[in-house]
This record gives structure tokens, C-alpha cells and sequence, in this order.
């Protein structure tokens, strides 16, 4: 079946929908922090409450959020880049508080001009921005006045810009004021639609991934159930590829929808699906073939999949000891053995499949697997073109309150696994890059560098161990043609901010 064609979507900086409702949830804070802007020129704002230091963190992360989208894209939406440098102009402003509170001696504010410089160049920028966009949809050219009451704006607003444009700046108290109502404004025009909006499609993918739950109860290892179960998959590749994905690794690894905070992956009947091998082999084969449609359909699923379920085997590990823990551990930890397996990268690598004979296991019968074949599939490896982010997965297992020491069996076993992966990925990448380096010596030689090897050439290479045996040969031989390597790169914010990390 072809794939369906999809309109060109719109280039936004931000990576998932989740890091837009975090951006938006944090920057509504920031208002409160300036909620008694009714002061003298000569006083600062008041200081945040101790209970009010939570928005203080959100209103920071929030701007640094807006910080790194202007980082990855060059054309920042408007209303954002004005909700950020507001946002900003409140926090300097809630700084200067503290300085002046912690003064030792009764100093006057610190820097007022260049507090009221902020805020003026924000106003001056998103009030002329929202009506330079408005007005280029009217007939005929209008006054700033008239666009922005068209858009709702306060009145006030675009007298202030006319002051800040032509005259003396406004008395830092009305700039406040007008700071508060535009990022008011901005709050209730933009962000909360936009919101809104992006919910109601993810919403709106998610019907199809129940109704493959529906149509493949009691299906996956009878005679037939793998074609009935493609065509329920590709009934889902209707949805466009991103939405299908995000929707797709909330159902599969979070909440299947109905609210229980249990993924599908993670079967509910104890007697259709035992804690046991059969028991995840039959949930393998009924939502094995909704994974591998997904994950053609978009190159970074699997990689994500893979992260929510870490993360959610991370979450239920730490919980207490209540029904249901030691079942969902086991069966997230089957599917992160199996995402990391041979046997799910060879449906996109058949390489992956090859064994020590040459023979490829998946051009038999599942059924007429032998038990070393069923062990070989097994083995985990590492393909780069998954996107899998071990070192990022690596990172936040090692950083959880007490580390290995206070993780769950079935948690350690999958960081071992991580970490296991990682380190076997590394290795073949460092035989890729002696052999390179060791090519490119030999090409010096032969392109007219003359002479044989130096003495500190050959006392060089007699430290490092001479040359490489025979064995990391073959390997390196193999590994030039396989399809995994180690990946280096990781987001500096996600490292940065774990508690959002684990979010699909």
C-alpha cells in the first residue's frame, strides 16, 4: 500500500508539541511574579513569596526555552520571541528586587534606565510586529491606532509605542503595566489556541491506534493474523507521520488512552499474556507490526519509543510496591530488550540478521527458528540510523537519586543493557577509526612521503600494542559494512533539564 502524500508541514523550532505546552505552561508564570506592578518610579517590584520561588524557576525556564528555539531557527514566530524577551525583561526586574532588598545600605533601585530600556524595546517590538503583520492584510493602509484596536489590543498600547518610538520614555511603573497586559494578551491570543489546537489533532490520531487495539484483541500468532494486523496498521499511516508518532509513543508506552497511566505494550490480562517469555511473545506479534509501520513512517519513533519506555520503567520503578509493578517492569523491559535486539533492527537492516555463517535467520519461518537462532536474534545492537539515544538514556539513569545501588532488578538489568550497547558501539568505533587513520598513513607513504616507518614511528607503535590482530581485523571488516556506530551528539537543553527529558 503507498504511503498517503502529505501537505509540506511548516518549519517550528521547538522538537515536540510536549516542549511548546512546557514553554507556554512556564511562561505563564511569569505575570504572577509582577502581579503588584502598581508602585512608585523609585521602588522596586516586590519580592516573590517563598511559595512563589516555583514560578520563578518556571518563568527562567520558560525563557531559556524561547533562548534555545532563536538558537535552532533564524525566524522565530513573532508572538513568541515577544512573549521570551517580555518574560526576560520580568525576570531582570525581579533580580534587581532581590539586589536591592540584600543591599546592605539603602541604595536606590539598581539600573533603572536600563530596566526601562527592556521593557521599552519589547513593547516597541511586539506592538509594531502585531500590527505590521495585521496591516498587510488590509485593502488600504491604516494607523497603528486603528490595527491594534482591530487586533484587541489595549488602546494604550500603541500611544506607549509612539512614546517610546518619538518621545521620552514612559515612567517604569507604566512600563510594567503595559509589559503585564501585552504578555496578557499574547497568552490568551496565541499560545492558547496554539495549544489547543496541536491537542485536538494529537487527539485526533490517537483514533486509529485504538481501533488497531480493538481489532487485534485475540489476533497476532494464529494463521493469517499477520496480514489482518498490517492492514489494521497501514489503516493508521493515514494520520500525517509526526502526529501519528507522538500519538503513537503515549499510547504504546504511557497511557493507552483510557486514562489508567498503562501503555498497550503493556497487556492488562495476566492469563492471555503471563509474565513470562510466551506471554511477551504473543504481545510482540499483536503490536509488533503497528511499531514497525510507525517507525518506516518516521526515522526518530523508535528512538523515542525507546526513551518513554526507559523512562517509564524508571518511573514505575521507583514507585512503591503496589499491583501491577512487578508486570509492567517485566514487560518494559522485554520491549526495551527487544528495540535493541537484532531481530527488530533487522526488519529495517536485514544485515543485522546475519549470522557467523552467513546465513540470514529472518528468510526462515519464526517457527522454524532453532534455539541458536532465537539466542542470535536476541543479542542486542546498536544501529545509528534508529536514532536511539543511549548516551542520553545513560546520562539520566546514572543521575537518579542513588544511582545503580537504588534501582529494581529488572531496572539494572535494563541499564546494564544500555550501558552494554553503548560500550560495544564505542569499540567498533574506535576499530573504524584506527583503520582509518592506519589507511590514510599507508596513503601518505604511497602518495611520495617515501622512507620507511621512523623510530619514534616504530616505538609509537610497539606502545600502542603493534599492530591488530586478526580477529579485530574481520571485526573492523564487518563493521564497515553494518549500519551502527556510536552517536556523540546529544540536545544540550534535554541534558540539561531531566525533568523534561523523558517527555515524547
Amino acid at each position: 500500500m503507498p504511503s498517503p502524500a502529505f501537505p509540506p508541514g511548516r518549519s517550528v523550532p521547538w522538537q515536540l508539541p510536549s516542549e511548546l505546552y512546557l514553554a507556554h505552561a512556564c511562561l505563564s508564570a511569569a505575570p504572577q511574579l509582577l502581579r503588584h506592578h502598581r508602585l512608585p518610579a523609585a521602588s522596586p517590584p516586590p519580592l516573590p513569596s517563598p511559595d512563589a520561588a516555583s514560578l520563578l524557576r518556571s518563568a527562567s525556564l520558560g525563557v531559556e526555552l524561547v533562548a534555545s528555539w532563536r538558537r535552532r531557527s533564524h525566524k522565530l514566530p513573532h508572538a513568541v520571541d515577544t512573549t521570551g524577551k517580555l518574560a526576560e525583561g520580568i525576570l531582570l526586574d525581579v533580580s534587581y528586587a532581590r539586589t536591592y532588598a540584600e543591599s546592605p545600605s539603602p541604595l536606590p533601585t539598581p539600573c533603572p534606565d536600563h530596566l526601562s530600556s527592556v521593557y521599552a524595546l519589547a513593547l516597541l517590538r511586539g506592538v509594531t510586529g502585531l500590527t505590521d503583520a495585521a496591516s498587510q492584510k488590509h485593502a488600504r493602509a491604516s494607523s497603528v491606532s486603528a490595527v491594534a484596536g482591530s487586533l484587541g489590543l489595549p488602546a494604550y498600547l500603541s500611544d506607549m509605542r509612539h512614546d517610546i518610538a518619538h518621545n521620552e520614555l514612559p515612567a517604569l511603573p507604566a512600563l510594567r503595566l503595559a509589559a503585564l497586559d501585552l504578555l496578557a494578551y499574547l497568552l490568551r491570543t496565541y499560545w492558547e489556541p496554539r495549544e489547543r489546537g496541536l491537542r485536538e489533532k494529537e487527539e485526533g490520531a490517537a483514533g486509529p491506534l485504538r481501533a488497531y487495539k480493538a481489532g487485534s484483541k485475540g489476533k497476532g500468532e494464529g494463521k493469517g493474523d499477520g496480514e489482518a494486523l498490517g492492514a489494521l496498521a497501514a489503516g493508521c499511516l493515514a494520520v500525517q507521520p509526526a502526529l501519528l508518532s507522538r500519538a503513537a509513543v503515549r499510547f504504546l508506552a504511557l497511557d493507552e488512552g483510557g486514562g489508567g497511566g498503562r501503555g498497550a505494550l503493556v497487556p492488562g490480562n495476566p492469563r492471555a499474556y503471563p509474565e513470562d517469555g510466551g506471554g511477551f511473545e504473543k504481545a510482540r506479534a499483536r503490536y509488533l507490526p503497528l511499531v514497525a509501520a510507525v517507525a518506516k513512517g518516521d526515522g526518530g519513533f523508535a528512538g523515542r519509543l525507546l526513551k518513554a519506555l526507559v523512562g517509564e520503567a524508571g518511573r514505575v520503578d521507583k514507585a512503591e510496591e503496589g499491583a501491577g509493578r512487578s508486570r509492567r517492569l517485566f514487560f518494559l523491559g522485554a520491549w526495551v530488550r527487544h528495540l535493541l535486539g537484532r531481530d527488530f533492527a533487522s526488519g529495517f537492516f536485514p544485515a543485522a540478521a546475519v549470522d557467523a555463517r552467513g546465513h540470514n535467520v529472518r528468510e526462515k519461518p519464526r517457527s522454524k527458528w532453532r534455539e541458536e537462532d532465537r539466542r542470535f536474534m536476541k543479542e542486542p545492537v546498536y544501529c545509528e540510523a534508529m536514532l536511539y539515544p543511549l548516551n542520553l538514556l545513560v546520562d539520566w539513569c546514572d543521575g537518579r537519586e542513588g544511582g545503580e545501588g537504588g534501582m529494581g532488578e529488572e531496572m539494572r538489568g535494563i541499564v546494564g543493557l544500555l550501558r552494554g550497547v553503548l560500550e560495544k558501539a564505542g569499540k567498533r568505533q574506535q576499530i573504524l577509526l584506527g583503520k582509518k587513520r592506519r589507511r590514510e598513513e599507508v596513503a601518505g607513504e604511497e602518495g611520495g612521503g617515501g622512507g620507511g616507518m621512523s623510530l619514534e614511528e616504530m616505538e609509537r607503535m610497539m606502545a600502542e600494542g603493534g599492530e591488530e590482530d586478526e580477529d579485530e581485523e574481520d571485526e573492523a571488516d564487518e563493521a564497515d559494512d553494518a549500519p551502527w556506530s556510536i552517536v556523540a551528539h546529544t540536545e544540550r537543553f534535554e541534558v540539561g533539564a531531566p525533568l523534561t527529558l523523558l517527555q515524547p
